[in-house]
């Protein structure tokens, strides 16, 4: 009888693990479908309840460090003014790690002219959310 206990205890604990890493995927995921959707609107809104406390933002003007959620959210609002992103798509997404990323390429339009920029973001999770920690455009 303890043998049958203690092995239905650990059934009900492994799948409380797999719940919790499955829920915690699929939040990962809608992280980063609201970036993509700030991508397609152009705009920073979308996602910027998701920024890191401190992000890490590299992009094709040559910004390049940590920022804190509200300088980001200017460099990012900056950005989208001036190179106004177009068509993204996530190419590879990566929910299964312990900091999921994602990957994928956009157009923008610049001085009259379409251009191509990869996009990369990461995720860290604190307090049961998932937060934007690094986005690179190149």
């Amino acid at each position: 009888m303890k043998k049958i206990l203690l092995t239905a205890g650990l059934l009900v604990l492994l799948g409380s693990f797999c719940f919790a890493q499955e829920n915690k995927q699929i939040l990962s995921q809608e992280t980063f479908f609201r970036f993509e959707k700030g991508l397609k609107t152009n705009r920073v809104e979308e996602f910027s309840n998701l920024l890191a406390g401190k992000v890490f933002i590299s992009h094709i003007e040559g910004i390049n460090g940590y920022f804190s959620r509200s300088q980001a959210f200017y460099i990012l609002k900056d950005f989208f003014a001036i190179y106004q992103p177009s068509n993204p798509k996530f190419e590879k997404i990566n929910t299964s790690a312990t900091f999921p990323y994602a990957s994928g390429k956009m157009q923008y339009n610049l001085k009259s002219s379409k251009e191509t920029a990869q996009f990369y973001i990461s995720l860290k999770f604190e307090e049961d959310t998932w937060y934007i920690s690094q986005i690179t455009i190149n």
